[in-house]
């Protein structure tokens, strides 16, 4: 069976755009109608096509699945590599989303003390009253190297709610 670039794209849900980018990058390798000059796509291509697209819902790039691809095609196995990168590709996310996750405790503090404070026009150098009164949790240009001092941490606590692990420790080892 043999399938036009038309009719490939539709079976995998991409655009012909897409299935021709992908021979250009030789992770598809059609054959050429001689009569036409049109590329025509088996169903190994389609096969592949379906494959790129569960790969990169799994976050692989384009450069990994040329790399799985051409292990594959060489009988090599790509699996260790794949869990390799997946359990990278895990770790940096988990550490984004707690990184997101501290941000929006700290917008919805900030939110939370912004509700009791009534909108206010920019008087002096002031630009916006809101997010001064929590500006103290990033150091001062002048003091960067030098990290969070004592008033930004008091910040951050008041914005999360309450004290953080850290100074909840600090505290019981002080007592004891």
């Amino acid at each position: 069976m043999s399938l036009g670039v038309a009719e490939v794209a539709r079976t995998a849900g991409v655009s012909p755009h897409t299935v021709r980018y992908y021979v250009s990058r030789r992770l598809l390798a059609p054959k050429k109608d001689p009569t036409s000059g049109y590329h025509r796509f088996t169903v190994r291509d389609a096969r592949t096509l379906a494959f790129v697209r569960r790969a990169q819902a799994l976050g692989f790039t384009l450069r990994e699945i040329e790399t799985i691809v051409a292990m594959s095609r060489r009988r090599e196995s790509p699996c260790p590599m794949v869990r390799d990168i997946v359990r990278r590709r895990l770790r940096e996310y988990l550490g984004g989303l707690a990184e997101l996750d501290h941000t929006c405790r700290r917008m919805r503090g900030a939110l939370r003390t912004w509700a009791r404070m009534p909108d206010s026009v920019p008087h002096g150098d002031e630009i916006c009253r809101l997010i001064e009164s929590v500006g103290t949790i990033f150091p001062s240009p002048a003091r960067a190297g030098e990290g969070l001092g004592v008033r930004a941490k008091l910040t951050f606590e008041q914005l999360e709610g309450g004290p953080s692990r850290a100074t909840a420790l600090r505290r019981r080892t002080r007592r004891a």
